[in-house]
């Protein structure tokens, strides 16, 4: 029965009315909420691909609010999905674009080690010279990833080595159009926010934490200059 349905699915997403297309897509967030694991079903791959490169903004959006919905409960989903997902950075809807942002910032804070995470910060990277949503957004993400503690007011010593490592492996690839993006960064996160407890308490933590990153970018070059000393 439910391959008949994928079947009958896939068949809707081929209608010229945008309104059929929409409907396919509810017909697919049913099934896969019912059990996320059918993301990984060939119909619902089938479908879900095809969904995302439709000329539908609303439909590629809805079916990006499918994945990220779901996605990062069935992590062995994630290779299956996410090319198509980070292909979606250039989208020309807005909308699309700034899910995607979200997706993938969902992704490094579930599996910030994994190297799809990794990937995704440098991709992330490209959106900071993007329109201000899209930007605000793409900023906000490395803020959370970066400089706010998974838990507590300060990062433990591995949180800080893992986050410096990523850190520079970014920005080593970013490109000259979007060298400034860091600089945005850390100029909006050492500035003080105007008025509230919860923003002051929260920008005191930032600059722990951004104290911290240092000392171990310190601690890291200097290792590096006894590795290369000792190698001569």
């Amino acid at each position: 029965r439910l391959e008949t349905l994928l079947a009958y699915v896939l068949l809707m997403l081929k209608e010229p009315q945008s309104s059929a297309r929409t409907k396919a897509i509810r017909a697919i967030s049913g099934v896969v909420t019912a059990d996320p694991s059918t993301l990984e079903l060939a119909g619902v791959k089938q479908a879900v691909h095809l969904a995302l490169s439709e000329p539908s903004i609303a439909v590629r959006e809805a079916t990006l609010d499918l994945i990220g919905q779901h996605i990062l409960s069935q992590p062995q989903c994630v290779p299956i999905y996410y090319e198509a997902i980070v292909k979606r950075l250039g989208d020309v809807g807005i909308s699309v674009r700034k899910r995607v942002v979200r997706i993938l910032r969902d992704l490094c804070l579930k599996e910030p080690g994994s190297p799809h995470a990794v990937d995704a910060c440098r991709r992330l990277v490209s959106r900071v010279v993007d329109e201000e949503e899209v930007q605000k957004l793409a900023l906000r993400a490395f803020h959370e990833l970066w400089f706010l503690p998974s838990s507590g007011e300060q990062l433990s010593a591995d949180e800080s080595a893992a986050r410096c490592k990523q850190i520079l492996s970014v920005s080593s690839r970013a490109t000259r159009q979007s060298s400034e993006w860091l600089r945005q960064l850390l100029r909006k996160l050492v500035t003080p926010p105007a008025e509230g407890k919860a923003s002051l308490k929260e920008h005191a933590t930032v600059l722990r934490v951004c104290g911290q990153l240092v000392s171990q970018l310190k601690e890291s070059l200097l290792q590096l200059h006894e590795a290369e000393a000792e190698a001569e």
